[in-house]
């Protein structure tokens, strides 16, 4: 739902109603980081994409017992941080109150988006959200063990 009409009320409210009494989760779409941190149009993140990502306005509504987050991130992770100070209660919130979060983390520069994933994550672990370790912590984790004993064996080697 891409269409500007249904981001405006009453719309936007009845939409809401319908998706909550059918348990539909809406996915919320946040493309502010992309826009938001325009000066120039030579500064456009999107230059070069495919396909751009709509502006449309964002309306964190849970509709179901899950929520499905689209963030179109920034390319620079410094421009997110302000839009994460924003995400990262609201998602801790609904995660306290049971609800299934998808957050969906996508950059115009793919290579970007693991990181703002990431990142996203270790905020909701460090603001107390009940998260398992992320597999590749592990194994970075692992691999700087690994390197220091390496290290700390080739002094008497």
């Amino acid at each position: 739902m891409r269409h500007l009409d249904w981001f405006a009320e009453p719309q936007a409210t009845r939409l809401n109603q319908m998706l909550t009494s059918l348990g539909v989760g809406r996915v919320l779409l946040d493309t502010r980081p992309i826009y938001d941190c325009i000066d120039t149009p030579d500064d456009d993140p999107q230059i070069g994409s495919e396909r751009k990502k709509p502006r449309v306005p964002l309306q964190p509504e849970v509709t179901a017992p899950f929520t499905i987050i689209r963030y179109i991130s920034h390319p620079d992770l410094a421009y997110n941080q302000p839009y994460f100070d924003e995400w990262v209660p609201r998602l801790h919130q609904w995660l306290g109150l049971g609800t299934d979060v998808y957050f969906f983390a996508h950059c115009p520069q793919e290579a970007r988006s693991p990181a703002v994933a990431r990142e996203v994550y270790h905020r909701l672990q460090q603001a107390g959200a009940d998260l398992p370790e992320l597999l590749w912590d592990r194994a970075e984790k692992q691999r700087a063990e690994a390197d220091d004993a390496s290290a700390q064996l080739s002094l008497f080697g």
